[in-house]
C-alpha cells in the first residue's frame, strides 16, 4: 500500500536527514476497496521534500504529514497496507465492531489503523509507525495529544524495550521524546541514555552506520531540551533555524526567558529583527502553543 510506504519513508527520513528539494506534486490516486469493491480516489503526491523535523519525528516538508490514509467511503475500512485473504476475513468482523466505529469517528485515523493492525498482529515496527503518526495527527497541545503521547510511550516500553534492532532504536528515541512532552523528564532521560548505550555498543552489527549517525544526532539535539525541562512541541534549538526564527517573531509576546535569550543571541538577533519588521500583527502562529 503506497500510502503507508510513503509514510514509513517519511518516518525514516525524520531520523536520517532531509530529502532532495522537490515540491509536492498532487495527483488523484485511484483505489478499490478490498471489501466490497467500492472505487474511490484520494489526492496523493508523486514527489515531496522534507527539511528537518520536530522532536516527535514529524518532518517539515512540502506535503501533508502524516500522509492521508485511504479509507473506503462506505464500510470505513482503512487501507493502511495490502491485506491477505485471511486478514480480509478478519477485517470484515473488525470494521463492524462498535469499538472500531467509535474509534474511527472520534480518534485520529492513524490510531484507528493502529487498532486494526494490533488485532491483525502486524509487525511491531509497523504498529509503532502507525501509533506515532497518530501522535502527529493530535497536533494541538491538549488532553487528546497527551493521551496519544502516553499511548505511544507505553507501547514502546511494552513492545520494544528489549529490541536492539536499528528500526527499534529510532522508535525508542521518539519514545524518550514522548515522555519529555509529558513532562516526565527523568523517565525521558533514562530512555534516552538506554538508546545511547546501545548505539555505543560496537558489537551490535544490526545497527548500520547511517542509522547510528542519524539516531545519535537526534539524541544530541534532544538531550539539552530534556535537561532544561522543556515540553515544547517545537523547541527552538531543535527545529531548523528558519523555523526557529519564525517562532521567535510570531510568539514574541509569549516566549519563555530561555527562548528570549535564544532569539536575542548575537548570531540570530539581526535576522529576528529583520523578520519582525516584515511581520504583520494579528496573524496566527505556525502551531498552537
Amino acid at each position: 500500500m503506497r500510502a503507508l510506504r510513503v509514510a514509513a519513508a517519511a518516518l525514516v527520513t525524520a531520523l536520517l536527514g532531509a530529502t532532495p528539494a522537490l515540491a509536492g506534486t498532487p495527483y488523484p490516486q485511484n483505489y478499490i476497496c478490498p471489501l466490497g469493491g467500492e472505487e474511490f480516489t484520494l489526492e496523493s503526491t508523486m514527489s515531496y521534500s522534507t527539511w528537518g523535523q520536530r522532536p516527535d519525528g514529524k518532518p517539515f516538508g512540502s506535503w501533508i504529514t502524516p500522509f492521508p490514509l485511504p479509507q473506503c467511503p462506505s464500510n470505513r475500512l482503512i487501507m493502511f497496507d495490502d491485506f491477505t485473504q485471511a486478514e480480509l476475513t478478519a477485517l470484515e468482523r473488525l470494521i463492524a465492531d462498535p469499538a472500531y466505529l467509535q474509534i474511527v469517528n472520534a480518534q485520529p485515523l492513524y490510531y484507528a489503523a493502529f487498532w486494526l493492525a494490533e488485532r491483525l498482529q502486524r509487525p511491531v515496527e509497523q504498529r509503532a509507525n502507525l501509533l506515532m503518526q497518530a501522535v502527529w495527527q493530535s497536533e494541538v497541545p491538549s488532553d487528546a495529544r497527551e493521551t496519544m503521547l502516553r499511548r505511544f510511550a507505553i507501547f514502546v516500553d511494552a513492545e520494544l524495550a528489549d529490541d536492539t534492532s536499528a528500526a527499534a532504536l529510532g522508535i525508542r528515541a521518539f519514545g524518550a521524546n514522548a515522555y519529555r512532552e509529558l513532562g516526565e523528564f527523568e523517565t525521558a532521560q533514562a530512555r534516552l541514555l538506554a538508546v545511547r548505550a546501545l548505539l555505543a555498543d560496537g558489537a551490535n552489527k544490526a545497527i548500520d552506520a547511517e542509522t547510528r549517525e542519524g539516531v545519535t544526532d537526534y539524541l544530541d539535539r534532544l538531550e539539552p531540551v530534556i535537561a532544561r525541562r522543556d515540553t515544547a512541541l517545537e523547541p527552538l534549538d531543535f527545529v531548523p533555524e528558519e523555523r526557529a526564527i519564525s517562532q521567535c517573531v510570531i510568539y514574541r509576546a509569549r516566549l519563555t526567558e530561555w527562548e528570549r535569550d535564544f532569539c536575542n543571541a548575537p548570531q540570530r538577533a539581526a535576522r529576528v529583527n529583520e523578520e519582525m519588521q516584515t511581520f504583520k500583527g494579528g496573524q496566527q502562529g505556525l502551531d498552537p502553543r
